[in-house]
């Protein structure tokens, strides 16, 4: 998986979805993530509810996700899968979090549901 760092909370920068889908809306600054912000990057990720963030933090072992109702195992597999999987660690750090691209992973489970394929 690759590992993001962000350097430079500073800069300005246009955050649209990495999909061929068109955005929902184009946002400016710092990238939103719904629930906590992990610890260490408040100064580069901006808070927001679920509805309208970029990024999201899966749930905590044995609960279920507030969006999709999935488990926490399912939701790290299905956003795997869609590519939507995004591990944020500070420079020189060991241990980081993980985040899920909300829009890319409602995308790919929407394509699964119009296919009708049944995944496990």
């Amino acid at each position: 998986m690759p590992v993001a760092t962000m350097n430079h909370p500073e800069t300005k920068t246009t955050s649209t979805p990495a999909h061929n889908c068109p955005p929902e809306k184009v946002m400016t600054g710092r990238p939103t993530v719904a629930g906590t912000i992990p610890r260490g990057m408040e100064a580069r990720l901006e808070g927001a509810d679920l509805a309208n963030c970029e990024f999201y933090r899966p749930p905590k072992p044995r609960h279920f996700c507030r969006l999709t109702g999935m488990s926490r195992s399912a939701l790290i597999a299905a956003a795997e899968a869609a590519g939507a999987l995004v591990r944020v660690r500070l420079p020189g750090k060991v241990r980081g979090s993980v985040l899920i691209d909300r829009v890319r992973l409602l995308t790919h489970l929407r394509s699964l549901a119009a296919g009708g394929r049944e995944t496990v």
